[in-house]
């Protein structure tokens, strides 16, 4: 049995690795949360747990709830996200860190709507937290982005 996946990030290559465990991950807008008096930026999503795919059996697919979580925020910006409803589900394509001023800089995370949230944050602090136990999934990772409202529920 694999255990839970806690990752953390200060650079933009963790960022690289943290995002290919997000691929095609889904959440909801109301459980992405900026904080400015905790300079914090919470994001709860479901990802497809990519490192827990057997090989020998093409159709399992098992997700898993997880926290992704960014500290030293000192703003986010969204755009083409302002139409959308606490309820609605968005799938994030990637993100990645922009340095600008060492150690600080932009992180983007782009979804599949070409919606974007970004952040600007003094330092790199970024978490990946697993949370809850894996299940089953009829959806495969290709199909996401096909049939949005199988993440409705």
């Amino acid at each position: 049995m694999n255990k839970p996946l806690k990752l953390r990030g200060n650079d933009s290559e963790d960022v690289a690795i943290i995002a290919s465990c997000l691929q095609e991950s889904v959440g909801k807008i109301g459980n992405m949360i900026y904080q400015p008096k905790r300079r914090s930026f919470y994001c709860l999503l479901n990802r497809f747990a990519w490192e827990r795919r057997n090989e020998t059996d093409e159709g399992a697919v098992e997700n898993v709830g997880c926290l992704l979580y960014f500290h030293c925020v000192l703003g986010a910006h969204r755009r083409k996200l302002d139409k959308l409803e606490r309820d609605d589900s968005l799938c994030l394509l990637t993100l990645y860190f922009h340095e600008s001023v060492p150690p600080g800089g932009m992180v983007r995370m782009l979804f599949a709507n070409e919606g974007e949230i970004c952040l600007d944050v003094e330092a790199l602090d970024v978490y990946l937290l697993d949370v809850g136990r894996p299940w089953s999934s009829i959806v495969k990772p290709d199909d996401a982005l096909l049939n949005m409202e199988a993440w409705q529920s």
